[in-house]
C-alpha cells in the first residue's frame, strides 16, 4: 500500500509541471533571439554584399573577373537560402518537425558546389550513383553531406588524387535486423560516402563521433572536431544511425542509415 499522501504527490507533479513550463519559456525566448539574429543581423550584411556585387557585374570586366564575381554572387545567394533554412530549423520546436520528401541526389550535388574550388585544385573525382528521396529535414541533410564530403576532400593523401564515391542501397528486412537501434518493419536506405584518403585507426571509430574530438591535430587539417558529432545527431534526429569504417592510409567509409519515411511514432 502506498503511504505517500495524495496531496504531496499532486504538489510534486505541479512543481515538475511548473519547472517544465519555465524551461519551455526560456527555450522559446532563446529561440526568438536566435531567430532575430538570423533574420536581421546576418541577412543585412549579406544583402549588402549581393548589392555591391551586382553593381560590379554591371560594369565592363575581364572574363575571369566577371566569372569570379559571379561565383561570389552565387555563393551569397546560397548563403541567403541557408540562412532562411536555418531560421526555419530554429522554429522546429514550435512548429513541429519540417520533414518533407527530400531528394538526396540533389542535396549531394548542391553540397558539392560548395567544394568546387577544392575539387578543381586537388583534381578530385567524385562518383555519385542514384540516391533516393526520403522524408527528411533538407537543411540537416545538407549539413550532414557537407560535413562528410568536406572531410573526404580534406583528409586526403598528399601523393594521391582524391576519389570519392557516394552510393545508396535499400536494406532488406534481414539487414535491418542487424541494426538493433532501428525500428523493425520499416524501410531504410544505407547511404555510403567512401574516399581514398588518409583513413583512421579502427580503434578510434567511436571517438571520431564525439564532439570536439580530433584524430589529426596536424596544421594541414584544420577544424574544431564538431562535424561528425553533428552528423550523428542529425542521423539520430531522423531515427537513423551512422557508422564509420576505415584503415590508416586506406581511406574511410561512412554509412548513414536513414528511414525512407519519417513517422511520428517510432
Amino acid at each position: 500500500m502506498d503511504a505517500t499522501p495524495k496531496s504531496d504527490v499532486n504538489l510534486s507533479e505541479i512543481h515538475d509541471l511548473r519547472h517544465a513550463n519555465a524551461l519551455l519559456r526560456q527555450r522559446n525566448a532563446e529561440l526568438e533571439q536566435f531567430a532575430y539574429v538570423t533574420s536581421h543581423d546576418l541577412q543585412e550584411p549579406l544583402r549588402k554584399i549581393r548589392v555591391f556585387v551586382d553593381m560590379l557585374l554591371l560594369q565592363e570586366l575581364e572574363k575571369d573577373r566577371y566569372h569570379a564575381l559571379d561565383r561570389i554572387r552565387s555563393s551569397a545567394d546560397r548563403m541567403a537560402q541557408l540562412i532562411r533554412d536555418l531560421l526555419s530549423y530554429s522554429r522546429v520546436g514550435q512548429e513541429g518537425h519540417p520533414f518533407v520528401p527530400t531528394d538526396l541526389h540533389s542535396v549531394v550535388l548542391a553540397a558539392l558546389r560548395d567544394f568546387d574550388l577544392r575539387i578543381e585544385e586537388t583534381g578530385a573525382t567524385v562518383h555519385i550513383l542514384p540516391l533516393p528521396t526520403i522524408d527528411a529535414v533538407p537543411l540537416q541533410m545538407n549539413q550532414l553531406f557537407c560535413n562528410l564530403l568536406g572531410n573526404a576532400l580534406k583528409f586526403r593523401r598528399p601523393d594521391t588524387t582524391p576519389l570519392l564515391h557516394v552510393s545508396a542501397q535499400l536494406l532488406g528486412p534481414e539487414e535491418v535486423t542487424g541494426y538493433p537501434g532501428l525500428a523493425q518493419g520499416e524501410s531504410y536506405y544505407r547511404i555510403v560516402v567512401k574516399d581514398n584518403g588518409i583513413g583512421f585507426n579502427p580503434a578510434f571509430t567511436e571517438k571520431i563521433f564525439a564532439i570536439f574530438q580530433r584524430l589529426h591535430q596536424d596544421e594541414h587539417f584544420p577544424g574544431t572536431g564538431i562535424g561528425l558529432a553533428i552528423c550523428r545527431k542529425i542521423a539520430h534526429q531522423h531515427r537513423g544511425e551512422i557508422f564509420a569504417y576505415g584503415r590508416e592510409g586506406e581511406g574511410a567509409e561512412f554509412h548513414v542509415v536513414l528511414p525512407q519515411r519519417y513517422r511520428l511514432t517510432p
